[in-house]
């Protein structure tokens, strides 16, 4: 994959959404707190699974949203939004020379309905 491709679909979302989790104040404490958790079952991680953000808590996190993380697809409680971020998150992990434009477009609308560039 060319990263330096202006026609990769990838390049918004690398710009946008990863700096904008890695930040932490572009995102409701909920959605950096899924997508965390998300990564750690992604990676089995034991200790990451177990650890639960605060701020998110309070921000309306719960442990029953958190246990549709796994089958996020089919959650009731998760929102499009967190299913977009998530789909990336899966995407970027496993497999990013194959992120496609139609994911790329759905966390792009997903972000800019946040207020996101």
């Amino acid at each position: 994959m060319a990263w330096v491709d202006d026609t990769d679909p990838t390049r918004p979302l690398l710009k946008g959404f990863a700096p904008a989790v890695a930040r932490l104040r572009e995102l409701d404490p909920v959605m950096t707190e899924v997508v965390r958790l998300r990564g750690a079952v992604q990676h089995n991680c034991r200790l990451c699974k177990s650890r639960r953000e605060g701020y998110a808590l309070d921000a309306g996190g719960s442990e029953s949203l958190y246990a549709e993380i796994e089958y996020f697809e089919t959650s009731a409680q998760l929102s499009d939004r967190h299913k977009a971020a998530l789909r990336y998150v899966d995407a970027l992990i496993w497999s990013p020379s194959r992120i496609d434009t139609a994911l790329a477009a759905g966390v792009s609308h997903a972000l800019h309905r946040v207020g996101i560039p």
